[in-house]
C-alpha cells in the first residue's frame, strides 16, 4: 500500500462523515422467511441505490454555492429524489436524508441540478458483493467484501417496513466480519496509520516563546499554529474512539486532556513539543496470532528510529480497533499457543496459576506482567478479558489431557465442545 495522506487531510475525512451515517436498525418489523441467497441479493441492490443517494445529498454537508446537473434520468424532479429514498430508506435515516434534499438539490428549466460537493464522500464498493450477518427475522446488517484503501468496507443495516427491507442505517470501516489475510493486513495499515496521526498529535506543543500564553491550573499552554486549529479536545477524542479500544484508548484520551485546553474556541497546547514514535507504513504489515477476537500485525519496514512497529488489534463490537502497540527489532511473526502462558511447551496448572497471578495484579492496579504474546495465550475463551474463567479452562483442559485415553485434541478443539 501506498503511503497515505497529512494529519490535516485525516482529520478532513473525519470531519466529512455524513450526520446520517450511523442509526441504529429497526427490530419491531414483521417477521420474513427470504433464504441467504434473497437477502444476499436484496442487500446488493438497495446498497448500489444507497450509493446513488449518498451522491445525490452528500452537498447538504458542503458550504459549495455549485450545482451540476443530475445526470441519472430517473430523476427529474426533487420530489423523485426523495420517492426513491423512500423506497430504500426507513427511520431516522430516511427523515435525515429526505432533509438533506432541500438543501442540495435544485430544479432548473434544463433539469435536476445538485449541490456540487468538493469533498469525500462515501461509496459501497460492490464488486465482490456483500456477506450477510447478524440475521434475524426483521434484521440483517449486509457488509461489502470490497474495502477502499482509506475507508474500509460498507455495512448497511437492514430492517423491515411494510414487508420490504430498507436500509435504516450504514457505517464504513474494518469489520470482523472480513477475515481474509488480507482484509486484516488492511485493517491493520489503515489503523496503524490513524494511530501515528493520534501520536504525533499528542506530541505537538507550543513553542516556549510562543506569543499568544494562557496558564490553566498552574500550567501554561500556548496557541497551536493555525493549520491545527481545525481539531478540537472533543474530535480528538473520538478520533481516538474510532480507531483504539479499552485501555490504550483510555490513555491517549488521557494524554489529550493533560496537553491540550480550549478558550474562546482556540486550541492551545503545553508548551514544548516531545518527540514521537515512528511507524514506517512505506511498505504493508503481515499478520500472525489470528484468534476470533484478536490478531498481531507488524509493520514489514522498519523505523531508523524506533525499529518495526507492531500492534495488537481486537475485536470492538463488529470492528477490529487497535488494542495495544509496541516496537521490536525483528519483524518475524510472534508466536503463542493459546494456553501455555509460560511458553514451556506444556498446558498445565502452572500456567492456571500464572493467569490467576495477573488477574489478582490487574484486578488491584498493578501491572500484570504479560507480553502480548503471554496475553493472547492466557486469553483462551476469547472474550478479551483474562480473568479465573480462562485459568478455570486450563484446568479443565489439563485434567482431560491427564486422564485421556484416545487421541488427544487441541485445547481450542476442546474448548468448542
Amino acid at each position: 500500500m501506498k503511503k497515505m495522506i497529512s494529519v490535516l487531510t485525516a482529520f478532513s475525512l473525519l470531519a466529512c462523515v455524513p450526520t446520517a451515517a450511523v442509526f441504529a436498525a429497526d427490530t419491531s418489523a414483521a417477521s420474513a422467511s427470504e433464504t441467504a441467497a434473497d437477502l444476499n441479493s436484496t442487500a446488493v441492490s438497495k446498497m448500489k441505490d444507497m450509493n446513488v443517494i449518498i451522491k445525490l445529498t452528500a452537498g447538504a454537508l458542503s458550504d459549495s454555492k455549485e450545482f451540476t446537473k443530475v445526470s441519472d434520468t430517473r430523476f427529474k424532479t426533487v420530489e423523485s429524489v426523495k420517492a426513491f429514498i423512500s423506497e430504500t430508506c426507513t427511520g431516522s435515516l430516511k427523515d435525515t436524508l429526505l432533509q438533506y434534499c432541500d438543501s442540495s438539490l435544485t430544479v432548473k428549466e434544463d433539469g435536476l441540478y445538485a449541490k456540487t460537493m468538493p469533498n469525500f464522500y462515501y461509496t459501497f464498493l460492490m464488486d465482490n458483493g456483500v456477506v450477510i450477518t447478524d440475521s434475524s427475522a426483521s434484521s440483517f446488517n449486509a457488509i461489502t467484501q470490497k474495502n477502499d484503501e482509506m475507508n474500509g468496507y460498507g455495512k448497511a443495516v437492514f430492517a423491515l417496513e411494510d414487508g420490504k427491507w430498507k436500509i435504516s442505517g450504514y457505517d464504513f470501516g474494518f469489520f470482523t466480519a472480513n477475515k481474509k489475510t488480507e482484509d486484516l493486513a488492511n485493517a491493520a495499515y489503515v489503523r496503524i496509520f490513524h494511530l501515528q496521526t493520534i501520536l504525533d498529535l499528542l506530541a505537538y506543543g507550543a513553542p516556549a516563546d510562543s506569543k499568544d500564553k494562557i496558564t490553566v491550573d498552574g500550567k501554561t499552554y500556548g496557541k497551536v499554529k493555525d493549520d491545527l486549529q481545525v481539531w478540537k479536545i472533543y474530535s480528538m477524542k473520538e478520533y481516538i474512539t474510532e480507531h483504539c479500544t479499552g485501555a490504550l484508548r483510555d490513555d491517549l484520551i488521557k494524554q489529550v486532556e493533560d496537553r491540550y485546553v480550549e478558550k474562546d474556541d482556540v486550541l492551545y497546547a503545553v508548551i514544548g513539543a516531545r518527540g514521537a514514535l515512528d511507524f514506517n507504513l512505506d511498505g504493508s504489515v503481515t499478520v500472525s496470532n489470528v484468534s476470533a477476537n484478536g490478531f498481531t500485525a507488524t509493520t514489514v519496514e522498519k523505523s531508523d528510529k524506533d525499529g518495526y512497529g507492531r500492534v495488537v488489534l481486537a475485536a470492538d463490537g463488529d470492528k477490529w480497533l487497535v488494542k495495544s502497540y509496541e516496537f521490536v527489532d525483528s519483524n518475524d511473526a510472534p508466536a503463542y499457543t493459546l494456553g501455555d502462558v509460560d511458553n514451556d511447551g506444556k498446558i498445565n496448572a502452572v500456567d492456571a496459576s500464572t493467569v490467576l497471578t495477573y488477574y489478582a495484579n490487574v484486578s488491584t492496579n498493578k501491572d500484570g506482567g504479560f507480553t502480548e504474546d503471554q496475553k493472547m495465550s492466557a486469553n483462551v475463551n476469547s472474550d478479551n478479558a483474562i480473568n479465573a474463567v480462562d485459568a478455570s479452562c486450563i484446568l479443565s483442559y489439563y485434567a482431560y489431557v491427564s486422564t485421556a485415553k484416545d487421541e488427544i485434541v487441541s485445547i481450542e478443539e476442546f474448548l468448542k465442545k
